[in-house]
């Protein structure tokens, strides 16, 4: 029987790659939204992007529990879903960075 004490720093470190970039844009693409529907001015591409979060982190969490259970038994590879579920949240990432950019106001100094 091996130790779980060697799982849960792989398992967390792969959480944290696979799950906090896609809810991270997530919430900040609601909120810009919201934001814009309280002015009254269009909002739909921060819509896409917020359900295109919650779908890649859909698919990051689905990716992840298998791989978990396959830790806990003893070991788990690196497959191509897994390469996919971290190019997905390397795009959330830089949605999250371009929305948090692209949302402040500039100001003008006279």
């Amino acid at each position: 029987m091996t130790s779980a004490l060697g799982v849960l720093p792989a398992l967390f470190l792969m959480l944290v790659l696979f799950g906090i970039p896609p809810m991270l844009s997530m919430l900040s693409a609601t909120r810009r939204a919201w934001r814009l529907r309280a002015r009254r001015k269009p909002d739909g591409p921060y819509r896409v992007v917020a359900l295109c979060s919650a779908a890649a982190f859909l698919y990051n969490m689905i990716v992840l529990l298998p791989t978990a259970q396959a830790l806990k038994d003893g070991g788990a590879q690196i497959t191509t879903m897994h390469w996919i579920g971290l190019g997905l949240s390397w795009l959330c990432f830089w949605a999250w960075v371009v929305i948090n950019v692209a949302g402040r106001r500039r100001r003008r100094v006279y």
